[in-house]
């Protein structure tokens, strides 16, 4: 549903994202049915991914797509609704159904309309330097660096995180950064019900990788748009992340 795709070289150690439209497919034939089959933590990792791509968007500083953010904050919901219903029952047509939609939603450009860029998507190039280097599925390495990238920006601007709370988390009480911090850990708890890591431990890896990782990441700086990072925002985030 989209013109992207992702490329690793593991001899290079890189692992890049690649767009072209050309990519864009003729037809696409989405069929809930055959998630079914999906073990547990590839449904909880796949529902973790479309969550980020959404959060990606919301979180990107834009302060001028209102209707974009509240059909985001929409999505978010669901997706923290039929998580729960997919983990206690997989063969739940409906929830699998809302799931594909969701997916199919998230990451087709649609959110992006009328933004200033895409979106920030630094949590995910973050993440690829751990399943690149560690063998870290996917959506596991969200659940560990959105809510360490989240720690480390929210008080350089508050504003869209606390805006997320509200839309999503009903958080309305204490001053902007106050929310913001609290949305945060209200979404890093929600990532830990449903069984996704929340750090570099739980993935096994130690202290020492976390150098690796930074040097790693650092060969596609910069990047993000709520703030551009550089080498020692990385390695700081990493460990945050720890």
């Amino acid at each position: 549903m989209n013109c992207i795709s992702v490329i690793s070289n593991p001899e290079r150690e890189l692992k890049i994202s690649f767009s072209n439209p050309n990519l864009y497919p003729k037809v696409s034939v989405i069929d809930p049915s055959f998630q079914v089959t999906l073990p547990e933590k590839q449904t909880v990792y796949g529902g973790v991914d479309i969550i980020a791509h959404v959060l990606e968007r919301v979180l990107d500083g834009d302060e001028g797509s209102e209707l974009i953010d509240e059909q985001c904050y929409a999505l978010i919901r669901t997706m923290m609704r039929v998580i729960p219903e997919l983990i206690e029952d997989p063969k739940n047509y409906d929830a699998r159904a809302e799931y594909a939609m969701a997916g199919m939603m998230a990451h087709s450009g649609f959110l992006s309309l009328g933004r200033e860029t895409r979106g920030d998507f630094s949590s995910h190039k973050l993440g690829h330097s751990i399943s690149l280097l560690y063998g870290a599925a996917h959506g596991a390495s969200l659940s560990v660096m959105f809510p360490a990238w989240s720690r480390y920006l929210y008080e350089y601007n508050p504003a869209p995180f606390a805006r997320l709370g509200e839309g999503v988390f009903d958080i309305f009480d204490g001053e902007e950064e106050d929310r913001a911090l609290d949305t945060i850990e209200a979404l890093e708890d929600f990532f830990k019900d449903i069984n996704a890591p929340t750090t570099l431990r739980e993935l096994g890896l130690n202290e020492s990788d976390i150098e690796k990782l930074a040097e790693n990441a650092a060969k596609i700086l910069p990047f993000g748009s709520l703030k551009e990072l550089d080498a020692d925002d990385v390695t700081e985030i990493y460990r945050l992340a720890y």
